[in-house]
Order: structure tokens, then sequence, then C-alpha cells
């Protein structure tokens, strides 16, 4: 897969369907399987990624020294 120039790159579904390429390319390259099911996997990968659940707090949670 060779690099593309800079700039734009296409339009969202033209890279989703690059980027979907891609990690398809890869996990063939590493025999890993494209899709996961194992339910720890997946939420081992959404709290690597940033996207678990997270608490937020508000500011009436907040130390008043944090208010804004």
């Amino acid at each position: 897969m060779g690099r593309q120039p800079a700039g734009r790159s296409g339009t969202e579904d033209e890279l989703k369907a690059r980027a979907r390429a891609w990690a398809e390319h890869w996990c063939l390259v590493q025999e890993l399987p494209f899709t996961i099911t194992d339910r720890r996997a997946l939420v081992q990968i959404a709290e690597l990624m940033g996207l678990a659940a997270q608490s937020r707090n508000t500011g009436r949670r907040r130390d008043s020294s944090k208010r804004l």
C-alpha cells in the first residue's frame, strides 16, 4: 500500500474505505482475525483508546478551587 500524497485525502466515505482496507491488509499480514468478538478484548481496547465510560465532573462535584 503506497503512501498517499499530502493534501486533501478524499471524502469521509473514501477515508473510511481506505482505513478499512489498511486494517484488513495488516490483519491478513499478521495472520490475525479482522473482527474481534471477545468481550474482554473489546473492553480492553476501548480503555486503551480512551473510549470507556468515564464519569464526568460537574461544577457541583468539583472542588471549589478548581471551578471556572
